[in-house]
């Protein structure tokens, strides 16, 4: 199977995406405003085998090879 990592910056989208897979997209609240992109997020990674989120802190002067 496929699998993906993620890499953000942005731990608050973290915690959104990871919230929507776990508990499904609500159309008010958090995930109002993003519901599309949640859902299609949700939809995407439901055919992975496994998807891994990581947080990468920008201007740390973090390398990545």
């Amino acid at each position: 199977g496929r699998k993906c990592l993620i890499m953000s910056d942005s731990e608050s989208a973290i915690a959104k995406i990871e919230h929507a897979y776990r508990h499904g997209v609500s159309e008010f609240g958090d995930g109002g405003d993003r519901a599309a992109m949640l859902r299609a997020i949700n939809a995407y990674r439901s055919d992975l085998e496994l998807v891994i989120m990581m947080y990468v802190p920008a201007h740390a002067g973090g390398l990545l090879s």
